[in-house]
């Protein structure tokens, strides 16, 4: 007559038996650790920002909550002005090395239209213009006619601002739509219209 001895019974009279009950208990903790990680989200990989997200663009006061959203994980950002032609100002947030978002100031001539300026950013593709509103917005990019600025060396020209969005897996409309309207207002109390 054989009795069936119990894994724990039979682990202390055979030393195989033993490691093969720890083998089995080992990958049974190893699969609810795992599950549990998926389950909870706190598997301990998901990027962060682990820099301060930037006060101005490029001189340009914006609120970080609004620029936070659209910026992407990574561990340093910085900061750098250009100006690529006389009518246009560019502000670039690079964040690991790598162009996030930028911020850009330019002179268009008179008759072009925000439907003009628009078409010349990729970002915005697929927005759709509203009638009477000064802007134009997407998940990833926004552009903002700044009516109220004038310049004496561009007298003739109408200032514009846009942002665009590059960094991978970001994209929110409505925090863009907040963001474009907050940097035109800077745009337009700054020495841009002066």
């Amino acid at each position: 007559m054989t009795d069936r001895m119990n894994p724990a019974a039979a682990a202390a009279h055979d030393p195989w038996e033993a490691s093969r009950l720890f083998a089995r208990r080992a990958v049974g903790l190893s699969l609810a650790c795992v599950a549990f990680g998926l389950l909870t989200g706190c598997s301990g990989s998901a990027e962060q920002k682990q820099y301060d997200v930037p006060e101005a663009l490029c001189g340009i006061a914006v609120q970080q909550d609004l620029l936070s959203p659209l910026l992407p994980a990574g561990k340093k950002v910085t900061v750098e002005e250009r100006q690529p032609l006389p009518r246009r100002s560019e502000c670039r947030v690079k964040v690991d090395g790598e162009v996030a978002l930028l911020a850009s100031r330019e002179w268009w001539e008179q008759g072009d239209g925000l439907s003009t300026v628009a078409r010349s950013i990729p970002q915005l593709e697929s927005a759709q213009l509203q009638d009477g509103t000064p802007y134009v917005y997407s998940g990833t990019g926004g552009a903002e006619e700044i009516k109220s600025c004038r310049s004496q060396k561009y007298a003739d020209h109408v200032l514009f601002a846009a942002i665009q969005v590059y960094g991978k897996d970001v994209s929110d409309a409505a925090g863009m739509k907040k963001l474009i309207t907050a940097y035109s207002q800077g745009v337009a109390s700054s020495d841009a219209c002066r």
